[in-house]
């Protein structure tokens, strides 16, 4: 039920950002240099007061959805590479030890020590993981810094640039937009599939 009200929710912030697309397009117009959208979107993605996605679309909206996105993927990479050092190295082996207490947790993080980079891709490509608990679990689990920014990288790719494209075609093109939509939920349906039925599996 609660994956549900997520899909939800989106939908309607959609509809809103479609409904009031002329007051949202004024207030736009002045917008705000580079750098702060950058520190914005590392503010957000440590601290998600608002969902990660509208940022990202109101990005794609005023910068394009090229340099829009990548400032978010810039961002959201940065703020969560700073939580996943803060646990792994504020931690050590002393997190390990706590996940080995837990049987299910403790086999799903030996899954994850074995296939580190497509856990970490995988966890950012699907939407309904929490990226702040993907963060704090690729520290307790001790997945090698250079493994998780590349891979949180890689992941968040189709996430980030297909919403800074909603963003930037949702007033000019919302056929187009509504139809990209339409294809990136399919593929992370295929994906959350595909996921499960790899854990089951090992």
């Amino acid at each position: 039920m609660r994956k549900w009200l997520v899909v939800i929710a989106y939908v309607i912030l959609f509809a809103l950002a479609f409904v009031y697309r002329e007051q949202l397009q004024e207030w736009l117009a002045h917008r705000p240099p580079a750098v702060v959208m950058l520190g914005l979107s590392f503010a957000i993605a440590l601290l998600p007061v608002l969902p990660y996605k509208l940022l990202v679309g109101m990005a794609g909206l005023m910068y394009g959805p090229l340099w829009g996105g990548m400032l978010c993927l810039i961002g959201s990479t940065a703020a969560g590479t700073f939580m996943y050092a803060v646990v792994r190295y504020g931690s050590g082996e002393q997190a390990r030890r706590w996940l080995s207490n837990y049987r299910i947790l403790d086999q799903y993080t030996r899954l994850v020590e074995k296939y580190p980079f497509p856990s970490v891709v995988l966890w950012r490509v699907i939407p309904l993981i929490p990226q702040t608990v993907v963060n704090v679990y690729a520290g307790l689990a001790a997945v090698p810094l250079w493994i998780f920014i590349t891979a949180s990288i890689v992941g968040k790719l189709p996430g980030i640039f297909v919403y800074a494209y909603l963003g930037g075609t949702l007033f000019s093109s919302p056929i187009l937009a509504i139809k990209v939509m339409s294809v990136y939920l399919l593929f992370t349906v295929a994906i959350l599939w595909g996921y499960k039925r790899m854990t089951r599996e090992k």
